[in-house]
């Protein structure tokens, strides 16, 4: 088993976590529709798959960040980055990994409220620059709560955004 931050029960119970991933070298692998769009269709099938409630997401240019809860939630991490990577490895010819090693996670305590937490993850977009509205963002939502996040906005590439601070952004 690979390494985690907390105790293996920790993950175990159900709690809600906040995670964040972040691509290898923070390369913006997914600044283009082409990859983010099967990345968050990886998402969706894994946590239906491992009976993960993904109560929000926000799949940035470098890194995704997640909340959610179930009863194994290192284990829906460990195959959302094993499934993921091996399809955007594929898809964008890549010969280096897609994701960093670890992840960072925070069990929510009895305090933090869901709901406030899954709206800082959905705003990530907007503190970054790369959309006014976190609405506007094709690339977040909840996969337990259908309207969180009401959003007309259309698949599209993300390396014109103001908001993508890197210049290594694959062409393919």
């Amino acid at each position: 088993m690979k390494r985690i931050r907390l105790a293996p029960e920790a993950y175990r119970h159900g709690d809600c976590f906040s995670i964040t991933i972040a691509t290898h070298l923070r390369k913006p692998l997914f600044a283009r529709a082409a990859a983010a769009r099967p990345a968050v269709d990886i998402l969706r099938d894994v946590s239906e798959r491992l009976t993960a409630t993904v109560y929000a997401y926000c799949l940035m240019p470098n890194h995704l960040h997640v909340l959610a809860a179930g009863p194994d939630i290192w284990r829906f991490v460990d195959r959302y980055k094993q499934m993921s990577s091996y399809h955007i490895k594929r898809l964008l010819a890549l010969d280096h990994p897609v994701w960093q090693p670890r992840f960072y996670d925070h069990a929510l305590r009895r305090e933090e409220a869901i709901e406030n937490v899954a709206t800082y993850i959905f705003e990530n977009p907007v503190r970054a620059g790369i959309v006014t509205r976190a609405a506007d963002y094709p690339y977040s939502g909840s996969l337990a709560w259908p309207d969180a996040v009401s959003s007309e906005a259309k698949a599209t590439d993300l390396r014109e955004s103001p908001g993508l601070h890197s210049s290594v952004v694959p062409d393919r």
